[in-house]
């Protein structure tokens, strides 16, 4: 497997990592001088080689061509789950190419997150996000915005989408939708929580421009609803 690592700075043709990265570079994967390893920097893929191993000194080689990520950027805007689940979607929101979580506050959300919550929390998402996106080979880390209000979205990307429970009918509402994703730049998915969006927030958000979308004839978690909309729509824009 292609281990790769997002490193702390790459100056003057130097790789620096962090003492983590470090120890699992040395004594997880048992590297030595002269194999090579690959990075992600800015949005970028690097390939650097081992010159030294006390102390720890990598060089870059080159910049590789393949940048995987999606041509389009998501922003998932999450009304809060309880902790662990948070902690499953940022995991694997990260895994499906998603930009930026936002964590949002609605009517029925049981666990309310806020800025506190995100600065105590913020170092251990940040290894959740780190972590996947290193073994899912991505070249960008996910990013966490500031939590906000339900009414505080301003619904600014290009498609947006709200899947909803008492959308009737199959998933034909939802591939109208992501039919056109590729011409797209922006795509903005809000999930409900467990309790689900009151009407009145679905009018709000329709206001707002977003299409409420059916995800099939059965009601699902939040956390599996997030799962199935982002696949749907990394399958659309993966698809030749």
């Amino acid at each position: 497997m292609r281990q790769r690592y997002f490193p702390l700075n790459i100056e003057n043709n130097k790789i620096f990592v962090s003492p983590s990265d470090e120890h699992h570079i040395l004594h997880v994967m048992r590297k030595r001088i002269g194999d090579e390893l690959f990075f992600s920097y800015k949005s970028k893929s690097y390939v650097g080689r081992i010159d030294s191993v006390r102390p720890l000194e990598i060089s870059l080689m080159y910049e590789e061509k393949e940048v995987n990520e999606l041509q389009v950027d998501i922003t998932l805007y999450l009304c809060s789950l309880k902790k662990d689940k948070n902690e499953f979607i940022i995991q694997k929101a990260s895994e499906l190419g998603v930009s930026k979580i936002v964590f949002v506050d609605s009517a029925r959300v049981v666990n309310h997150f806020t800025r506190e919550d995100l600065e105590r929390l913020g170092d251990r998402f940040n290894k959740i996000i780190k972590e996947a996106c290193e073994q899912c080979q991505r070249s960008s880390l996910l990013e966490i915005g500031e939590p906000i209000s339900l009414k505080d979205i301003k619904g600014e990307e290009e498609v947006k989408l709200v899947p909803y429970e008492m959308e009737k009918g199959d998933t034909s509402s939802l591939i109208k939708e992501l039919e056109t994703i590729k011409e797209k730049k922006s795509v903005g998915v809000i999930i409900g929580p467990e309790g689900g969006f009151t009407p009145e927030e679905i009018a709000f958000l329709k206001e707002k421009g977003y299409k409420s979308v059916s995800l099939g004839k059965r009601i699902l978690r939040s956390e599996t609803a997030t799962l199935y909309i982002l696949s749907a729509i990394s399958l659309f824009l993966e698809s030749k």
